[in-house]
């Protein structure tokens, strides 16, 4: 066909110029994030193993990320309840000295009611409480969209890769702690 490359003579060349004369062909953009000190963290959950007691557990496990400095906190549960979830707050506020103006956070049940439009989300009474009384705005992330809060996401895998292998041992939930602060510390010096 005169005209025409071999490309576009293809069903893909076709596609491809219909979503180019539609405006499809946009890539989203990422840009990389610069954050003032003590301005906002991320908050996630995830789940990690260890032996308590000569037993494997299955652990849940609270971590809150700095973003300005890279420094993080962890904290692990045996059940990812409402208040385990306040609680490590209040120790990671501790560890950090203060507390965040913004932390961002996934849909979690435990403070989320609703979604609603956009960002916009219908929070638990109980959870409106403990951030009043913290004095914190809380944002929320877009389901399915982890790249929204990436810091905190790739500090859990960071974590468990360098302190969670081989699985970790001690005598009960406490001392298990204990050691996740100072694999916090020691990280913290690293930065």
């Amino acid at each position: 066909m005169p005209g025409f490359s071999v490309g576009e003579r293809s069903v893909r060349g076709y596609v491809r110029r219909r979503r180019q004369q539609l405006g499809l062909l946009q890539r989203e953009v990422f840009i990389p994030q610069s954050y003032e000190w003590g301005v906002e963290a991320q908050v996630d959950w995830y789940e990690a193993y260890a032996i308590l007691g000569g037993e494997r557990i299955k652990l849940q496990v609270f971590e809150m990320r700095s973003m300005a400095s890279g420094g993080a906190y962890h904290r692990a549960y045996t059940h990812a309840t409402q208040q385990a979830f306040l609680e490590a707050h209040e120790r990671a506020f501790l560890y950090f000295d203060g507390v965040f103006k913004l932390l961002r956070y996934d849909n979690l049940k435990s403070i989320v009611k609703r979604i609603l439009r956009g960002y916009q989300r219908e929070e638990t009474s109980r959870f409106i409480a403990f951030r009043s009384h913290w004095r914190f705005q809380s944002e929320f992330c877009n389901p399915a969209r982890g790249n929204e809060k990436g810091g905190v996401e790739g500090e859990g895998g960071y974590f468990r890769r360098n302190h969670w292998v081989p699985l970790p041992e001690a005598r009960d939930l406490e001392e298990l702690n204990v050691y996740l602060e100072q694999c916090c510390k020691q990280d913290r010096r690293c930065f």
